[in-house]
């Protein structure tokens, strides 16, 4: 991009978040805060709309981009509009993946079971867009895709933990893996959303802890050697299996490097 067109990008981008929140807040998706303060969520709106005209800028200047970013385009409007969705529609009664098992034994479809059943068909057809003709290999990025997605959103429990993370992870792999650009294009938006997030004056929600998850995700079926996507695979379902029986708020607080290191992603003082 010339400098004029990146400096209207950035201009964009600064108008867009403002107008996102004032949106939001009408359509009523506020949420009261660990801090006791109602605050605008389903921040990751304007990080999803920004990254998909910004791809479908390059795909209109770089036709050889358009073998790659339908599929980014894809992933990232789908799981950002099924966090969207849980945030309009969800219930904090149903917690975890045994939650919304119960829920449904109950005979009640919750919208947290919509987003893990949606979020894990786009992630195996995802899977299988990277690897038409091998199973293995297609089930494994699936599986990174969602896991990833999930895991960010388990984590988002405080302001800045769920940005912090993804940029700590997205920043070396778009720098070092030239594969995985296209993070760039969702790193850039979400970089001024953390540093008010980790302020506690707004919330990304599942719409924005889904998305850059899967974006994650996707970076990393994209990228790594399908061993490293075995182990990574393997150490986020440990996670989740961790985050069926306890807190990692919990975990975090009663560890002093971990609570030092969390303190540094955003305000924790009620």
């Amino acid at each position: 991009m010339n400098d004029a067109l990146l400096a209207a990008a950035g201009t964009a981008l600064m108008l867009l978040i403002p107008y996102t929140a004032r949106m939001l807040k009408k359509w009523g998706h506020a949420q009261t805060n660990f801090q006791g303060r109602r605050v605008v969520q389903s921040m990751g709106l304007p990080i999803l709309l920004w990254a998909e005209v910004m791809m479908a800028l390059q795909m209109w200047m770089h036709p050889a981009a358009r073998r790659i970013l339908p599929l980014w385009m894809l992933v990232l409007a789908w799981f950002a509009l099924l966090g969207l969705a849980d945030d309009a529609l969800g219930s904090a009664s149903s917690k975890g993946v045994r939650g919304h098992v119960r829920a449904l034994l109950h005979g009640e479809i919750t919208t947290g079971m919509l987003k893990m059943t949606g979020g894990l068909a786009a992630a195996f057809l995802a899977g299988m867009q990277l690897h038409p003709h091998s199973a293995g290999p297609a089930f494994l990025a699936g599986m990174l895709i969602a896991l990833c997605a999930n895991m960010l959103n388990l984590l988002d429990l405080r302001p800045g933990r769920a940005g912090a993370i993804f940029l700590a992870a997205a920043i070396p792999c778009a720098l070092f893996y030239s594969r995985a650009w296209p993070l760039w294009l969702v790193v850039v938006p979400t970089l001024p959303l953390w540093l008010l997030d980790r302020n506690a004056l707004l919330m990304l929600g599942d719409c924005g802890s889904n998305l850059l998850g899967a974006a994650l995700g996707l970076a990393l079926a994209v990228c790594l050697p399908v061993n490293v996507q075995a182990a990574a695979a393997a150490a986020l379902i440990v996670l989740h299996l961790v985050a069926e029986k306890r807190s990692f708020t919990a975990i975090i607080e009663k560890n002093r490097l971990l609570k030092t290191i969390d303190q540094w992603t955003g305000v924790r003082e009620p």
